[in-house]
Order: C-alpha cells, then structure tokens, then sequence
C-alpha cells in the first residue's frame, strides 16, 4: 500500500477506533447530569 493509502485508511480508522472511549464518555456525562436531576427531585 502506498502512503497516500496508509493516510486514508488511517483517517478513516480513527473514529472506528475512539467510539468506544467516546461513548463511554459521552455515558457517563449523561448519567451525571440525568442522576442529578432525579436525586433533586426526591
């Protein structure tokens, strides 16, 4: 593979890869904000 290749497909790899850390992420602030909310109310 030419390193024009290796650029694209390691362009195109990169969001596959971080969507598991980012999800989590992503998870967890929402948990934070939503657990938040419905402890207040109690």
């Amino acid at each position: 593979m030419t390193d024009t290749g290796n650029l694209v497909v390691g362009v195109l790899y990169q969001p596959l890869v971080l969507w598991g850390p980012l999800l989590a992420a992503v998870t967890v602030s929402y948990h934070r904000r939503r657990g938040a909310r419905t402890t207040r109310r109690r």
